[in-house]
């Protein structure tokens, strides 16, 4: 069902994390890259912070009692989807997005720079941060990965449905409304809190802090809070819009005709979170002249600035479509699925009932860290 003004409010908090942990960190929110170089790379404790708040979304959304507001996450559609169907999905999505990021060891950096500042294939990395800052590279992998993904998810059904017409108009209160509102600006508050106490609580052991240094900030209790903050603002903005949904997602991509199958709903993530995103961007680009810098300044600004769109990007973003439109399920909702599972769980859903669902995202997750591994592998071996 339609569910816009959930979806708009949604929308609004993955604005408000991605933009949060630009301003903050000088770092772009893509998951993909996030998830690959936590497993399999520096394993970085911001990483895994941004993981864990991710994850505890679905337990927030529960605990202040917005859940009956929000779209219905079906968590019944890991099951009725086959193993194989997800395994499949997962493979093609952790691959497309590793593949379309590029190889660093092939890359020139600039100096004093980071090695790792560019953009993972997925709709956070490249749809909510990369097209918001008008990325030529992002507003072709985003085009790519949609197009391709439009094009499975009709000539590739997955077997789960909503009945008809899915573009019917959800039924909303005024007190849901004030309940979503008010998560989102709890969540401004708490981000306001962040930014105020954080540097206090941070002291440096040299002067004029080294590389080391900051690094030893970032991983500090205090320096992972914007990270956490990031992830499970992330998390509940998931919920909230319904991204976390696979059939909402599934409902999204099959375009019309026919229409009674089409769900608008995710077009007002771009309304809740790429508009207000590019307007944050660029009205930063200006006040500081094209010259940004992270609010903390043990931190450095990682935007990617490549501009070439080549074979690699374009393939990557394919074959990252066609594992979407498989399954309707992209890294970031896959791993805030998690916290659904442990929600059920701890509602006193038996393991009887659990183990198929967690079966299913088990093949999901286990096939997207090995595509995501065996481009790695790949790129090793050319290096």
């Amino acid at each position: 069902m339609f569910t816009p003004v959930q979806t708009f409010l949604g929308g609004l908090l993955l604005h408000l994390s991605t933009q949060g942990l630009l301003e903050d960190t000088g770092r772009v929110f893509g998951i993909s890259g996030i998830v690959s170089e936590a497993a399999f790379g520096d394993k970085a404790r911001w990483r895994w912070a941004v993981i864990a708040g991710l994850v505890a979304g679905p337990a927030l959304v529960h605990t202040v009692g917005i859940a009956p507001y929000v779209p219905d996450p079906t968590a019944w559609t890991w099951t009725a989807m086959s193993p194989a169907r997800l395994a499949l999905a997962g493979g093609l999505i952790g691959f497309g997005s590793k593949m379309g990021s590029g190889c660093t060891s092939h890359l020139p950096q600039p100096p004093n720079q980071p090695a790792l500042i560019r953009l993972r294939l997925t709709s956070s990395g490249h749809m909510l941060c990369g097209v918001s800052r008008l990325s030529p590279r992002s507003i072709v992998a985003t085009a790519v990965f949609f197009m391709t993904a439009v094009l499975t998810a009709k000539f590739f059904p997955a077997p789960v449905n909503v009945p008809p017409p899915a573009y019917q108009l959800a039924p909303f209160s005024g007190q849901g409304t004030l309940a979503l509102l008010g998560t989102v600006l709890g969540f401004v508050a708490a981000k306001k809190l962040i930014d105020r106490l954080v540097p206090r609580c941070v002291k440096p052991t040299v002067p004029a802090p080294d590389a080391a240094e900051c690094e030893r900030i970032t991983e500090s209790p205090a320096g992972l809070a914007t990270y956490l903050w990031a992830g499970l603002s992330f998390g509940v903005g998931l919920v909230m819009s319904g991204m976390i949904s696979s059939l909402k997602v599934l409902g999204f991509l099959r375009l019309p005709p026919p229409l009674d199958s089409f769900d608008p709903s995710l077009g007002m993530v771009m309304l809740g979170g790429v508009l207000p995103n590019a307007l944050s961007y660029f009205g930063m680009m200006k006040e500081s002249n094209g010259h940004p810098k992270p609010r903390f300044g043990w931190e450095q600004w990682r935007v990617p600035t490549r501009k070439d769109i080549n074979p690699r990007l374009i393939a990557g973003a394919a074959i990252f479509g066609v594992g979407w439109g498989l399954c309707g399920v992209c890294p970031g909702p896959a791993i805030s699925t998690l916290g659904e599972i442990a929600v059920a769980a701890a509602n006193g859903v038996s393991l009887d009932k659990l183990q198929p669902g967690f079966t299913a995202w088990g093949a999901y997750i286990a096939n997207m860290l090995a595509g995501m591994y065996a481009v790695k592998l790949v790129d090793s071996v050319i290096a």
